[in-house]
């Protein structure tokens, strides 16, 4: 008896999990869905270049924008393109100044999101909705130059290149950013699985077959420049020195630096967790020494009737030292594995991206 009820209960656990696959199978369906109908509606009316432009409380900036993009398009003799805002729930009155732009030009398209997303999750939403052969991403404050993307686009096409991303050769901001970037980018390049470009951001210019590869991928913690990277093609940088701010406060401050370093490390390596293994081995290594110094030290103090100063602070004792040790290599290793772990907390959550309140032209 004992036996059947035993073997009815793991039939239901069996049942059990099967039902949460297909549930599982069947959200995945509706999402790839739902994006390939966005894709087709989209490309439907396509054109030949699209700027993507994230914007959150950028209203001292956007007829700046505007007017440098259309510029330079005239300029190069570019008519066909489109320019993508989007809205990324400013509170400084962005939203009506780019519906005063929309309403005098149909290639200006407004997207306003439901709430702030991020950066990336705005970067997502454009690339989503973008119609253009060629998809352009350039910052809604002015710090990259919007005159630089026809020539980045000239590249792209004569040169046969996919993506054209800028390399930033000169930045206009403070030495503490400068220095962080630059470490940044560094040691993401020394513990990324994939072959990392030093000083590339989200700046950049891309084939359709490579936003069409990025639109694709399911992750919901986005990492546009990682994302480009993974994806391959061939590729090239332009240098160009980044300009500072034209008007506003930059919005990206020391926790969201954190996060986007975070994100570009933990996302495409597990060298971290190698990382912490090898510290971790480094610090016990290193306090069993100086515990097995300080033991030495004494028997042979001891042996010749004198007294062992030693080699720790008077009131430290080989446990404190060996205690501390391992807490401290113990406390690295659980905040790496956390950084791990609430990813794919996140991931399994399955929640959108982002949610749009409305759309413009």
């Amino acid at each position: 008896m004992k036996g059947i009820m035993r073997n009815k209960t793991c039939n239901e656990e069996h049942i059990d999990e099967i039902v949460n696959r297909i549930d599982r199978l069947e959200r995945l369906v509706l999402q790839i869905r739902g994006v390939r109908s966005v894709l087709a509606e989209e490309q439907i009316n396509s054109c030949k270049l699209t700027f993507i432009s994230p914007c959150y409380n950028e209203k001292e900036n956007l007829q700046n924008l505007y007017t440098r993009i259309l510029n330079s398009c005239e300029e190069s003799g570019l008519d066909d393109f489109e320019i993508i805002w989007i809205e990324n729930g400013s509170f400084d009155g962005s939203i009506e100044s780019m519906m005063q732009l929309a309403e005098k030009d149909s290639r200006l398209r407004i997207i306003q999101l439901s709430r702030n997303y991020g950066y990336q999750g705005a970067i997502t939403c454009g690339l989503a909705h973008a119609r253009g052969e060629f998809v352009a991403i350039l910052d809604g404050d002015l710090q990259d130059p919007p005159e630089l993307i026809v020539k980045m686009l000239s590249i792209a096409e004569n040169d046969g290149f996919d993506v054209v991303y800028g390399v930033r050769k000169k930045r206009k901001e403070n030495i503490f950013k400068r220095f962080a970037y630059a470490a940044f980018y560094r040691l993401w390049k020394f513990t990324a699985e994939i072959e990392i470009p030093l000083d590339a951001g989200d700046y950049c210019v891309m084939r359709r077959q490579v936003v069409n590869a990025m639109n694709s991928m399911p992750e919901r913690q986005r990492f546009t420049r990682g994302l480009r990277a993974w994806v391959g093609f061939k590729q090239t940088g332009f240098q160009y020195e980044r300009d500072a701010r034209a008007g506003g406060e930059s919005k990206f401050g020391l926790s969201g630096m954190i996060n986007l370093a975070l994100d570009g490390l933990v996302a495409y390596s597990v060298a971290p967790l190698r990382m912490a293994t090898i510290i971790g081995i480094s610090v016990s290594g290193l306090a069993f020494a100086l515990i097995l110094i300080q033991g030495v030290g004494r028997l042979i103090a001891y042996a010749l009737g004198s007294t062992f100063v030693g080699v720790l602070p008077p009131g430290i004792s080989q446990t404190n030292l060996l205690m501390a040790s391992l807490f401290g290599v113990q406390m690295l290793v659980v905040g790496v594995l956390g950084e791990y772990i609430g990813r794919i907390y996140v991931e399994v959550k399955d929640r959108p991206i982002f949610l749009i309140k409305d759309k413009i032209n």
